[in-house]
């Protein structure tokens, strides 16, 4: 088993503000001030977003969105081998609230997967995430 949810997305995000600013910009401006709560293989995180900047909770408090799925699910797209859109379509991941917060959601996290893509840090996170 890998590292824990929380310690991986809270990792993650510090690699894409150093390594990635303008892509970390870029994705907590789509976000604005809302919460995502991430329910993955079982563990919670929330992600609150605002003013540029996005904290890492482990008890959400008044998510806008829900994003549900499983690890393997989570590793797939990480890998690039399924986009989120295809990924909510096949059910893999189910992304509930607001249409208006979910297509906030996606543009957010294209531009923060598109930093992490290019993060000289964000393979060995995925490899610990993954557990190996």
């Amino acid at each position: 088993m890998g590292t824990r949810l929380v310690d991986f997305v809270r990792a993650s995000l510090v690699a894409l503000g150093s390594e990635c600013p303008e892509a970390y910009r870029a994705m907590c401006d789509r976000l604005g001030t809302r919460e995502v709560e991430l329910r993955v293989g079982g563990e919670v995180v929330a992600l609150r977003f605002g003013l540029g900047i996005v904290e890492v909770v482990e008890a959400p408090a008044d998510p806008q969105l829900l994003f549900i799925s499983t690890r393997w699910a989570v590793l797939d797209l990480a890998d690039e081998g399924a986009s989120l859109l295809t990924a909510i379509r096949n059910g893999t991941v189910l992304l509930d609230g607001e249409a208006p917060d979910r297509a906030a959601f996606l543009e957010g996290v294209s531009a923060g997967v598109s930093g992490l893509v290019r993060s000289p840090s964000f393979p060995g996170l995925l490899a610990a995430y993954r557990g190996t």
